[in-house]
């Protein structure tokens, strides 16, 4: 038995599944290399490395990961792996809050309550 004819052409690849897949991984790689990041701040299992963490953090923080945006706000709110810098620190966690992190914003509040910001 042979299909009909409209049945067996083959439609053409849509470009929309794979950038929409591009997206996806991009997201998920940037929340693997924040979480990476902690775990090697954290030294879980490994020697704690806050140079390498950073690095994590920064690209997860440029692929627009706003955990990662955070984390560097609170590494420059603690001198952790950078200088101690409150107003860098204000910047990253105003970021990470207008990105819908709720954590960036409870940080800015402490910064306010400290008189750091």
């Amino acid at each position: 038995m042979e299909r009909p004819k409209e049945q067996a052409r083959m439609r053409p690849i849509s470009k929309k599944p794979r950038n929409s897949f591009r997206r996806r991984w991009t997201r998920t790689t940037s929340r693997a290399n924040t979480n990476l990041a902690n775990v090697i701040l954290a030294g879980k299992g490994v020697p704690v490395d806050q140079k390498r963490a950073l690095e994590l953090l920064r690209e997860a923080a440029d692929a627009g990961d706003s955990r990662a945006i955070g984390e560097i706000g609170y590494c420059y709110s603690t001198g952790v792996g950078v200088k101690l810098d409150y107003p860098t620190a204000f910047q990253y966690f105003t970021k990470a809050s207008d990105r819908g992190n709720a954590e960036a914003s409870g940080n800015l509040g402490v910064l306010y309550m400290n008189g750091r910001a």
